[in-house]
């Protein structure tokens, strides 16, 4: 019985699973990488989306005209609108991710925002 050829093709079977479980591995890893950077992102435009809310609200109460464009940081920003008469709109803008919030404000004697409730959409 000559088995002298036996230990090279089950040593390369071996290596060839070993690499294709590998290879595998590594897709899913880059998927669920992505996939946390986009919900990473989205949390973050959500954030800014509040924070434009928050600077249009202060600006508000000094009387200050609201910028339509906030920048938080240099690739986070929040783009502030009026669309109706007691809305307040903000979009935030994170990576290529995109959240919106629609706040109804309501004014009291003075003019100063006394309340507001936040539609997330």
């Amino acid at each position: 019985m000559n088995q002298k050829g036996f230990v090279l093709p089950v040593a390369a079977l071996l290596s060839i699973l070993l690499l294709a479980g590998s290879l595998a591995t590594l897709g899913r890893l880059a998927v669920f990488k992505a996939a946390a950077a986009r919900a990473g992102d989205s949390l973050v435009a959500f954030h800014a989306a509040e924070a434009g809310i928050d600077l249009a609200i202060w600006r508000l109460n000094l009387g200050q005209p609201i910028n339509a464009l906030e920048e938080i940081s240099p690739d986070v920003w929040a783009e502030v609108s009026l669309p109706a008469a007691g809305v307040l709109e903000s979009i935030g803008v994170a990576g290529r991710s995109r959240r919106k919030i629609r706040v109804e404000i309501i004014f009291d004697e003075s003019w100063k925002v006394s309340k507001w409730a936040e539609v997330i959409q």
